[in-house]
Parts: C-alpha cells; structure tokens; sequence
C-alpha cells in the first residue's frame, strides 16, 4: 500500500471519531449527560482505556484498507507511555 493512501486512510480515523474528542462508555451514568452539554463527547461501548482505543482505531484502519493487512499500531498516552495492540 502506498503511504500517501495509509496516510488518508489513519488522518480520517483520527480525525473522524478521536481528535480533540472527549470518549466515555456509553453505560457510564454521566454520559448522555456530558454528550448534551458538549458535542465533542464521544459515547463508545468499552471502557475507553488506551488499550481498549487502540483496538478501536486499529480495526477501524483495518476495515478501510482493502489492499493491505495491519499487524499492529501503537499508541502514545506520553512520550513514554503507550499501548500496542
């Protein structure tokens, strides 16, 4: 796959569903609360922890790419915290 297209492709999961994006589980009590008084909050239906993210948008990235397969993506929390899934 080129890196142009796998650029696109990661840019628009990111940018669709967790740039500048607050996540909290759907079942959490406070969410329909916070997502009525900010638009930018994200229900999702997992305990939205880095490594629970990091599968989110690593099948999400999967499901757009048609002629690549993905092995695995890391996430940074910090510059020295991540997860890799």
């Amino acid at each position: 796959m080129d890196f142009g297209e796998l650029k696109v492709i990661v840019n628009s999961v990111i940018d669709e569903g967790y740039d500048h994006r607050f996540l909290i589980a759907a079942f959490d009590p406070r969410a329909k609360a916070l997502q009525a008084i900010d638009p930018t909050v994200v229900l999702v239906q997992y305990n939205p922890t880095a490594e629970m993210i990091a599968e989110a948008i690593k099948l999400r990235i999967y499901t757009k790419m048609h002629t690549a397969s993905l092995s695995k993506i890391t996430l940074w929390e910090t510059e020295n915290s991540y997860a890799e899934v």
